[in-house]
């Protein structure tokens, strides 16, 4: 996982900015997009989308939560995670 990514994995965020975020037709239609595929596949998926142009803090509060997601489910361990 590179730096970023693990950065993003650290990061606190409110329950109404991730709320916010995630509520987003296009951000849904990429999560269902990585089901079934390899974690090591999905994080390169994700670094992907943080790189899109133009800034959007949207970006990294999604993908802060869904790392997070991946941790909860035993998929990551910890924020050191390679």
């Amino acid at each position: 996982m590179n730096r970023k990514l693990k950065e993003l994995l650290g990061t606190r965020m409110s329950r109404d900015s991730v709320q916010e975020a995630v509520d987003d037709a296009d951000w849904q239609d990429f999560r269902e997009s990585l089901l079934g595929l390899p974690t090591d596949e999905k994080l390169d998926l994700l670094d992907s989308y943080l790189r899109k142009p133009g800034r959007d803090d949207r970006r990294e509060v999604r993908v802060s939560n869904y790392l997070k997601a991946l941790k909860r489910g035993g998929l990551l361990h910890g924020s050191n995670s390679d």
